[in-house]
């Protein structure tokens, strides 16, 4: 018999916390992933770390080092961006060409 684990599972809600959180934290925007692909990382990141209550997933995210470790997990293996010359054209076209002379961050 398999022993089922009180894992965190976040809710929409709990995610635009988070949102919010690495918003004002690190001027990092969440807002730009996609609700479910993003859920289920972090879902796996919780799993991972044992991480079983909202509070305790912020609590790890104030720290830089986790942070990091965090967005590890969010990112999108680059080998499949670089097969998707769509995205490179969507990107130029929405957000570089846009904000010209702009800070901006691109993870990959």
């Amino acid at each position: 018999m398999r022993l089922k684990r009180n894992l965190l599972k976040i809710s929409f809600a709990d995610f635009n916390n988070i949102a919010d959180f690495l918003k004002e934290k690190y001027d990092f925007d969440l807002d730009v992933f996609t609700f479910s692909i993003t859920k289920n990382r972090i879902d796996k990141f919780s799993e991972n770390y044992n991480i079983k209550k909202f509070e305790t997933l912020i609590n790890y995210l104030s720290k830089s080092t986790f942070f990091d470790i965090f967005l590890s997990y969010l990112a999108i293996p680059t080998t499949e961006i670089f097969r998707d010359p769509e995205f490179w054209i969507h990107l130029q076209n929405k957000f570089l060409l846009k904000n010209q002379g702009s800070k901006l961050k691109i993870l990959v």
